[in-house]
């Protein structure tokens, strides 16, 4: 949605918003210890191929948090806070750049969750607000009540 304007709105969870950041930081790998992050930022789900140093430009380019000024639509966005394969602050850090520039979105943290939410309670939370947000934003019904005060 930074990208381009085909999209009315979005939800976004638990994503990465700054490779670089991302790849000069640890990750989680065992209950025990902590690695490096740039190897699964190169091989794995964000396929970079090559490092930081030897693509900065690309790290950039596919990286949400620089384009903010193109974003145009409303999104929302959770994260669990005790996620450890992706810090909560990539999602914070785009949600605070989001207010900084006068976007409108809204993040939704979840306390005693990782990346996946497990709490029953709080993945029917966000099934629920995830569709009051796309009921609102597609098909124009009523803001739910905890919609309303990022239109004001």
């Amino acid at each position: 949605m930074t990208q381009n304007k085909w999209f009315t709105t979005g939800i976004a969870g638990a994503g990465f918003v700054d490779l670089p950041r991302q790849a000069m930081s640890y990750h989680k790998f065992s209950y025990l210890n902590y690695v490096p992050d740039y190897a699964r930022i190169e091989s794995q789900q964000n396929r970079m191929i090559k490092s930081l140093f030897e693509n900065y430009q690309g790290y950039l380019d596919n990286s949400p948090i620089y384009h903010l000024k193109k974003l145009s639509k409303p999104i929302l966005l959770w994260a669990g806070k005790d996620d450890d394969n992706i810090h909560i602050d990539q999602s914070r850090s785009f949600f605070i750049g989001m207010k900084r520039l006068g976007k409108k979105g809204i993040l939704l943290e979840y306390a005693n969750e990782k990346h996946n939410l497990r709490s029953q309670e709080n993945q029917l939370d966000l099934n629920v607000k995830a569709w009051q947000w796309m009921d609102f934003y597609l098909k124009s019904n009523k803001p739910s009540e905890w919609i309303r005060p990022m239109l004001e």
